[in-house]
């Protein structure tokens, strides 16, 4: 997907929905990503999983802010999901593909299945132009760490661990967490 695709998944957010602060749920934003990424998660055999915790989540924050982060983050994942394979070279058995929604100390979180983000990449993926997607920008994480950070909410990745994919989490402003 090149960049122009890419933003364009987040059009629909530059209207309206962008000019006020309203309260997000986690089933809202679940939805979103559900009927958005619904044609690549099928093609690719990728099961999205929301939690009744992440549904009922909620925060407040503008829509603009959460819903391209959570498009960034899963979309990352699909990818890896399928071109990651190779990565786990010592695991012949091939591995169930999913995406979790969930919470986790008070923060959203958006973990897989794939091949994970090793320790010598995890200062790096949020660096402006790091990637390591064939033809990939570098700029999804870092903008999304950027947008989420200028809202008071933190981005940060868990550490690897190699029975695990990725897990990125997005914790909310303090005046914010439940």
């Amino acid at each position: 997907m090149d960049l122009d695709s890419y933003l364009s998944l987040f059009a629909p957010l530059n209207r309206g929905l962008s000019q006020t602060k309203r309260t997000i749920r986690g089933a809202d934003i679940s939805q979103y990503l559900s009927e958005l990424l619904a044609d690549r998660l099928r093609r690719h055999g990728v099961e999205l999983i929301a939690t009744e915790a992440f549904k009922e989540f909620e925060v407040e924050s503008y829509v603009s802010t959460l819903y391209p982060a959570f498009v960034n983050l899963v979309d990352n994942a699909i990818y890896w999901l399928e071109h990651g394979q190779h990565l786990h070279s010592d695991d012949a058995r091939p591995k169930q593909k999913v995406i979790t929604l969930d919470v986790i100390d008070d923060a959203l979180v958006v973990s897989d299945t794939g091949p994970g983000i090793l320790p010598a990449d995890e200062l790096s993926v949020f660096e402006t132009g790091y990637s390591r997607k064939p033809g990939g920008s570098g700029l999804g994480l870092s903008i999304t760490k950027d947008v989420l950070e200028r809202e008071g909410f933190r981005l940060d990745l868990a550490p690897y661990n190699r029975d695990r994919g990725a897990t990125f989490r997005i914790t909310p402003p303090l005046e914010d967490a439940p």
